[in-house]
């Protein structure tokens, strides 16, 4: 019973060993897809107004929920990929800064209204660890985003006064580590700063505003990685040890002589 339950452990063992060792082959020299959700924590924005009617004005938003998905390849310790995301937050409040046509100068804790940004970009990542079955890695991209001032108003039922939308150059820095949850999938946790150029709305007067919309993103998600070598060997089965023999009983010696 001793024997069986070691050559048990030493099987589950070796298996666990094999898989991530295997998973980690498996991300080298291979394509992959990657898909995440998260939270994003949007920075407060400052629009500023190029129009004599329409007063600059500062906002707040609520965290908001993020979406992307990649498709990239992975050299060894550099991996390049094509991401496409989107992230929304809904407005907390806005600040008129001045007294216009539009409102009394001052914060309007009720606004509502959604910031939305579309990315499409292309990243590199270095690994600055890719051990067997764990990998942690930084890098940077650049690309397009597009900003989306949605159905921005002072209180739910008040008037629209801005609904616009812009396509600008952005750029964005990541890091994020990945842990083998088998040959070809890794559970992934990824942080992204994105930096998008000042966007350059119309307001509904017809008045420009321009508005920079940074934000902080951390994400959660899959990668499925393929390739040759995704597959895992076979592990053979431990041989059990023979029994130990039994030393032979040594002869009883001779009964002695009757008297």
């Amino acid at each position: 019973m001793i024997i069986s339950r070691s050559v048990r452990l030493a099987t589950l063992g070796a298996l666990a060993i094999t898989i991530a060792a295997t998973a980690a082959q498996a991300r080298d020299n291979n394509w992959y897809i990657g898909l995440r959700g998260g939270t994003v924590f949007p920075d407060d924005r400052r629009f500023f107004s190029t129009g004599a009617t329409s007063p600059d004005f500062n906002t707040t938003a609520r965290q908001g929920w993020a979406a992307a998905a990649r498709l990239g390849y992975d050299f060894g310790r550099l991996r390049t990929e094509i991401d496409v995301g989107y992230h929304q937050t809904r407005l907390r409040s806005v600040e008129l800064l001045a007294t216009t046509p539009l409102g009394t100068a001052g914060n309007y804790a009720g606004a509502d209204g959604r910031m939305r940004n579309l990315t499409v970009m292309g990243n590199a990542l270095f690994d600055i660890i890719n051990s067997d079955g764990f990998s942690l890695s930084a890098g940077a991209g650049a690309g397009a985003a597009r900003i989306n001032a949605h159905n921005i108003r002072l209180a739910p039922n008040a008037g629209v006064f801005l609904d616009d939308s812009d396509w600008v150059f952005a750029w964005n820095a990541l890091a994020g580590a990945r842990v083998a949850l088998g040959p070809g999938v890794d559970l992934a946790v990824d942080y992204r700063y994105l930096r998008p150029n000042r966007a350059r709305l119309v307001d509904i007067s017809g008045q420009g505003v321009t508005n920079r919309s940074n934000s902080h993103t951390i994400l959660v998600g899959l990668n499925f990685n393929f390739g040759e070598q995704r597959e895992a060997p076979i592990v053979s089965e431990p041989v059990a040890p023979p029994p130990m023999v039994q030393p032979a009983p040594e002869p009883l010696p001779p009964a002695p002589p009757p008297p």
